[in-house]
């Protein structure tokens, strides 16, 4: 059995990374999204949606519970509460640099 890491130094990086981490067929977000919601690590849950949607999934999709995956609808509000945040904070960022010349 391989032992935790206590230090920083002992530390290695990933051979995988991201969404690789499934392999092939990716599963569905909700099921990855429930994981997090299972292992109380709801602290990811919009990075995960954000990146769920990067990946060509819509807000509807992360709806359905079609794959057996449905998520709380309390979770489903904050995500999109927190991709509206997201957006609105990149396009304002994106109006500084481009009109103001700067952040």
């Amino acid at each position: 059995m391989r032992r935790r890491p206590t230090k920083w130094e002992d530390l290695e990086a990933a051979g995988v990374l991201e969404e690789d981490v499934f392999g092939s067929p990716k599963p569905h977000p909700n099921v990855v999204l429930n994981l997090f919601l299972e292992q109380k690590m709801e602290f990811v849950l919009l990075f995960a949606a954000y990146r769920a949607g990067l990946g060509g999934h819509s807000a509807s999709a992360l709806a359905n519970d079609k794959h057996g995956a449905a998520l709380p609808s309390i979770i489903l509000v904050s995500i999109t509460h927190g991709t509206r945040t997201m957006r609105r904070v990149a396009v304002f960022a994106a109006h500084r640099i481009t009109y103001i010349g700067g952040l």
